[in-house]
């Protein structure tokens, strides 16, 4: 008896051509599971770039907005001023003819604007804090500008160490403001402090009480 052999591992190929369609379709469901993966990668470093742009943007603004705004000291001007200074003079109760200026200045302080406005009349001298924004006086105060703590006889008079001074400095009384006037006791000499502003100069005389001769002198630009 003739037995026919099928040749041997047919049956193999028969179990791999019907395996193959499912082998190739879980391979297409890989490659789409790993393109999507992929894509997912991308859209997060996407948008992790773009919070990272705005984040970087956003100091880079911070930073600017601190430059131009940023704490500080300002000349001041314009109508900001003259209306900071009307503000004060209402609170002070005075008007512009009665004062002199000693300073004005814009003070940067986080977001408001501060206007430092100092002024004196013939008797007082008056520091002010105004916010720009609305005029409100945030802070104020006053001295009287002559303080004679010491009578003594043989002592020049006051009137007599402020002419002693202006003429020191070669300035005339009208164009003088006088800021302070003291007497007090310098290991026990008496002396006389005298401050004046003429123009945009700030003049310190120290004189002999007795005298008047100028002991010390001193003058700062402030505007």
């Amino acid at each position: 008896m003739n037995t026919q052999r099928k040749p041997v591992g047919s049956w193999k190929w028969t179990v791999l051509l019907l395996l193959l369609p499912a082998v190739l379709l879980a391979a297409a469901g890989c490659r789409q599971k790993e393109n999507a993966s992929s894509q997912m990668g991308s859209s997060k470093a996407s948008e992790t770039s773009k919070v990272l742009e705005t984040s970087e943007t956003s100091e880079m603004l911070s930073s600017t907005e601190a430059s131009l705004s940023g704490e500080g000291k300002l000349p001041a001007g314009g109508e900001g001023l003259e209306a900071a200074k009307s503000a004060a003079l209402a609170h002070a109760g005075l008007t512009a003819g009665q004062v002199t200026y000693l300073k004005e200045l814009l003070e940067v302080e986080g977001r408001d604007d501060i206007y430092e406005l100092e002024f004196v009349t013939e008797t007082t001298c008056y520091e002010y804090e105004i916010r720009a924004s609305d005029n409100a006086v945030l802070e104020c105060s006053q001295e009287p500008v002559l303080q004679l703590e010491i009578e003594q006889e043989g002592l020049i008079s006051a009137e007599e160490a402020k002419t002693a001074a202006l003429a020191a400095a070669k300035v005339s009384a009208g164009e003088a403001a006088f800021t302070k006037i003291e007497l007090e006791r310098d290991d026990g000499v008496p002396e006389y402090t005298v401050e004046f502003v003429a123009g945009t100069v700030e003049y310190e005389y120290t004189l002999d009480a007795f005298t008047g001769e100028v002991l010390e002198q001193e003058t700062t630009k402030f505007l």
